[in-house]
């Protein structure tokens, strides 16, 4: 009888035991399963940080609400870079269109005539900080190595038929560029809609055919509330060294007025790049572009 109940007893644990042991094994491959979704997310890069607009300090610019081509502005501690700040001067290079720039919280534009192409060029020199004033408006330059400038929150308004339209110019950066798109992107590599675009700049704008008929921007997505932090509305501009760029900002369409319309960037490390993603985005990789008149 002992021996029986003994035997009982051992049945028992080693039941219990393969049960532990089954439940282990299924935990651990949900939390796999839940490891390998999230690398699936379209979190293109981690570690981003928005670029700072609010520190705005008229170099050249004789009113930040209006600046005019040609003139400049300091943002100051706009960028943290590993622990440390630098400032962006941002000059206007030319002025598309009739409207208002300004320059007290990022670029800000009152409104464009989509139906015109109108748009903005513009550059940032990375400086060191707190060097660049009115008796010194070039400022020390700074280099940052290895670094993902991110233009954001490229998208339309509802029911609206224009597009914002984002740009850089690859042959004015300190070194070379690669841009990427996510790989679930609303973007697509094109400029603009009613007439020619201008010499040198890569283009990129909100795909037409998303929704809807295939010709317009009525019916396509927006960013919505998420404040330029959707991958799917971004360019990724990939730099091996940066301290300067041109950058174009606009919208096509047929819209004559898109109302305010504002610039959104943000930057992260090459090293906090998601390699998930870049295989997804490999497809997606337009131009790689050389400055050939570096002194």
């Amino acid at each position: 009888m002992k021996k029986l109940v003994l035997l009982k007893s051992l049945c028992i644990i080693l039941v219990l035991a393969l049960n532990s042991i089954t439940a282990q094994n299924s935990a651990d491959t949900n939390l796999i399963q839940f490891l390998e979704s999230k690398e699936d997310t379209n979190d293109i890069f981690y570690g981003s940080s928005v670029i700072n607009f609010n520190n705005p300090l008229a170099l050249t610019a004789a009113d930040l609400s209006n600046v005019q081509s040609g003139e400049k502005v300091v943002y100051s501690n706009a960028v943290l870079f590993q622990d440390r700040y630098y400032d962006i001067v941002l000059t206007i290079l030319s002025i598309n269109g009739a409207f208002t720039i300004d320059c007290n919280n990022e670029l800000r534009v009152n409104t464009f005539d989509s139906s015109k192409d109108n748009y903005v060029t513009y550059s940032f020199d990375l400086v060191e900080t707190g060097s660049a004033i009115p008796s010194n408006p070039l400022g020390e330059p700074a280099v940052l190595y290895d670094v993902i400038l991110e233009s954001r929150d490229i998208d339309t308004r509802s029911f609206r038929d224009f597009t914002e339209v984002s740009g850089v110019n690859p042959y004015t950066v300190t070194s070379k560029v690669k841009v990427n798109l996510s790989g679930t992107t609303n973007l697509e590599n094109a400029g603009f809609a009613n007439g020619p675009d201008p010499s040198g700049f890569t283009l990129y704008r909100l795909n037409p055919g998303l929704v809807g008929a295939n010709t317009d921007w009525v019916d396509e997505p927006h960013d919505g509330e998420t404040h330029g932090d959707n991958p799917d509305f971004s360019v990724y501009m990939e730099f091996d060294q940066f301290s300067h760029v041109d950058l174009l900002y606009g919208a096509t369409g047929t819209e004559a007025h898109t109302w305010v319309r504002l610039t959104n960037f943000g930057m992260s490390a090459k090293s906090s790049f998601n390699k998930k993603s870049v295989a997804k985005m490999d497809k997606e990789n337009y131009t790689i572009g050389y400055n050939t008149n570096k002194n």
